[in-house]
């Protein structure tokens, strides 16, 4: 944390998104361009650029995001690009990027997930093969280099060789710039430590994960705890899940291999065992577990997920499971082969993985119209009732091999990020946990009997440009805009100070991977305009930005 505050004063995060978004667009097209911007006289057979839009979460569901989003915009406009806001709720967001691909430029928040730990999970959203609208790839970034250097780091037989491929792909994807990552925030979360005992702060998402889930023991009678969250996640079918924020639910009714422990470590969960052996992994799985209906997990139930989920197409694992060649099974054990050594498979791949049911599933035979409202899983809780825009409740399963203190536990989806702040501090919530920066939940660090966990975040916020459409296939358009963001006061007014600026997509907080050569960036308006000037953008006489002569859409 820098812990330095800026001079100057900002409105409430809160404040009325219709009232930033018309600050956003309340610069004067006359007052906009730079002074060195390159221009001309006569734009006449050149394509104006158009209109950039911005798609950002809104005001009430995620107030830092946005305000992040609203400065990025007012700092383009004011270099003279024609830019726009354009705040959507959770569905519009992930429809139009993570899913469809249908979007100009989106600032993400890259949650510090266990799974984040290892720089696999994130290098392996920029692989060309995954640039399809379905695919993990959200910038649609295609560069043969860069899939070399991904697949030595996945691949690599030893740390160091490993290493050096994981910084050759952070420097390849800094000079490229299909991606910015912003800032490193400080995050937060908090609960009733007057009504709770056994919540412990863990890596990743602070409080609320599997391991509280399960800990989480009430000082009183109450026998329910329940959690409180803005994000309603959009299906409950793992084969249609995008991002590991809506994942989260599903990580409760569905087991997992392995898992990432509360210090980091991955540890066995339904697996008693596992053995790396080159290019197989073979897991042992504990006797005696059962699925919610009462059906037996068998080996057989992991060999069909492993290869239910790769065939397909799975977006949050099919990238992890592409390797796979084989699966094998004999008694409880899984043998998984794979087409080379993968260094993140146990490690990323396997404490994601849900273990399906093969009685349900193999009937379904295109998932993608499979709603899955009762879900079987064999994990700690069993969905009892999702009330749509409400909350989701779920009983304990007692006959888990980690069967947790409570007997149920009810998510709540709440209108916004304060109404959950508020929620807490008048006790209809026990916790919450929306992965925040750590300064939006200071006004509960006063409330009697709440406890604020804060954590360095080893994900990050950051700005993606779809490469795939004009003008952000040009790589000097996409550094421009880079050098035009104002990365000192997102720090220092968004954020307050706790964040870093940001630079390579592996955060330094993760010093074993994070090459330190690459970034923090810097506001550079000057760097910018010579970027567009040696790449032949122009500014016509009316402050239109146009693209290069021959070029355009």
């Amino acid at each position: 944390m820098r812990g330095r505050k800026h001079s100057r004063s900002t409105a409430p995060l809160a404040v009325a998104a219709s009232l930033l978004v018309a600050a956003c667009t309340s610069v004067p097209v006359e007052d906009r361009s730079p002074q060195d911007a390159p221009t001309i006289d006569d734009p006449s057979g050149r394509e104006p650029v158009p209109t950039i839009a911005l798609l950002t979460k809104t005001a009430a569901n995620d107030p830092s995001r946005f305000e992040l989003s609203r400065m990025i915009v007012e700092a383009w406009q004011e270099a003279g690009i024609d830019a726009e806001l354009l705040p959507v709720d959770d569905a519009q967001l992930n429809s139009r990027t993570f899913a469809g691909k249908d979007y100009d430029a989106f600032v993400v928040s890259y949650g510090p997930t266990p799974e984040r730990l290892d720089p696999d999970n994130l290098l392996s959203r920029f692989q060309s093969a995954n640039a399809t609208d379905s695919g993990t790839n959200v910038s649609m970034f295609v560069d043969p280099e860069y899939d070399e250097a991904y697949l030595a780091q996945n691949q690599a037989a030893d740390e160091d060789t490993r290493r050096a491929a994981v910084a050759q792909a952070q420097r390849i994807l800094h000079d490229e710039v299909p991606v910015v990552p912003l800032i490193y925030p400080v995050v937060g979360a908090a609960y009733r430590s007057d009504r709770w005992e056994g919540i412990e702060p863990a890596v990743g998402y602070p409080v609320f994960n599997i391991w509280n889930a399960t800990a989480a023991t009430p000082l009183d009678d109450r026998d329910t705890l329940v959690v409180g969250t803005v994000f309603e996640p959009p299906t409950l079918n793992p084969v249609l899940v995008e991002t590991l924020e809506s994942q989260i639910p599903l990580s409760l009714i569905y087991d997992t291999p392995l898992a990432i422990g509360p210090d980091g470590e991955t540890v066995e969960r339904a697996a008693e065992s596992v053995e790396v052996s080159g290019a197989e992994v073979t897991l042992t799985l504990r006797d005696g577990m059962t699925f919610s209906d009462g059906t037996p997990v068998t080996a057989e139930d992991l060999a069909f997920s492993v290869e239910y989920l790769r065939d397909n197409a799975a977006p949050l694992y099919a990238a992890g499971l592409a390797g796979v060649t084989e699966v094998r099974v004999s008694g409880r054990a899984v043998t998984i082969a794979l087409a080379a050594p993968a260094a993140h498979f146990a490690d990323v791949t396997l404490t994601q993985l849900p273990i399906l049911p093969r009685h349900v599933w193999a009937s379904v035979t295109d998932p993608t119209t499979f709603t899955n409202e009762t879900p079987v899983g064999s994990g700690p809780f069993v969905l009892q009732q999702h009330r749509i825009g409400e909350s989701l409740t779920f009983a304990a399963n007692p006959a888990h091999y980690d069967a947790p203190a409570v007997a149920g536990l009810e998510l709540t989806i709440l209108g916004s990020f304060d109404a959950g702040v508020s929620a807490l501090t008048s006790g209809e919530i026990d916790l919450y946990d929306d992965v925040q920066p750590a300064t939006q939940y200071e006004s509960l660090k006063d409330v009697d009997g709440v406890t604020v966990v804060e954590t360095q975040s080893h994900g990050w916020r950051g700005l993606h440009f779809n490469t795939s459409r004009a003008p952000f296939d040009d790589r000097a358009f996409r550094e421009a805009l880079r050098s035009l963001i104002p990365y000192e006061d997102l720090v220092d007014i968004v954020m307050e100070g706790a964040a870093e600026p940001g630079g390579s997509v592996i955060a330094p907080s993760l010093d074993q991977w994070h090459d330190p050569d690459v970034g923090p960036f810097e506001y550079d308006p000057a760097a910018a305009m010579e970027t567009l000037a040696d790449a032949g953008y122009a500014f016509g006489p009316d402050g239109t930005l146009y693209y290069p002569e021959s070029a355009g859409s």
